[in-house]
């Protein structure tokens, strides 16, 4: 027969693995102004105190700003000089330069949604030969490429 400290132990046991919620289902999502942030500071007597304003300053700020800046821009390739008879060839957004992309025979290029990035235009294949650069961050718009074979999309307006 178990002793009673054994009979104890293993009933609290079951009873604290029993009592574990296990959540199931989707996690709801929080927006970051829910959730709790607590700032602590240490004072001269290596105590440590609350600091409600410190506390909003980080949330005020985190909520302001994106974790990185991100570029982003979208690109049709066209085979007419009219800028008609399109696909799109790049529509994304990066952190660093993308790797090359082909626009075979393409005439007219049509560039939106250009955010921090500016479009780079070679006449071979491969991102090789003569380049022509696209610089314009903002609304839409098309620009002659007679000859153009690839093109990067690369980060920053300059």
């Amino acid at each position: 027969m178990p002793s009673p400290k054994n009979t104890c132990f293993i009933l609290l046991s079951f009873l604290a693995h029993s009592a574990v919620a296990t959540p199931s289902g989707r996690t709801p999502e929080r927006s970051l102004q829910d959730i709790d942030t607590v700032v602590y500071i240490r004072s001269d007597d290596s105590g440590f105190y609350k600091s409600q304003d410190m506390t909003q300053a980080i949330k005020v700020k985190q909520a302001a700003l994106p974790l990185h800046k991100r570029s982003s821009a979208k690109v049709e390739a066209c085979f007419s000089p009219q800028c008609t008879n399109c696909r799109v060839i790049y529509d994304g957004s990066l952190s660093s330069n993308s790797p090359c992309v082909q626009a075979v025979n393409t005439a007219c290029l049509i560039v939106s949604n250009l955010n921090d990035a500016k479009i780079q235009a070679w006449n071979k294949a491969q991102c090789n030969g003569n380049k022509s650069t696209f610089r314009g961050c903002g609304a839409r718009t098309n620009f002659a490429a007679p000859g153009t074979n690839s093109i990067g999309v690369h980060i920053g307006c300059s």
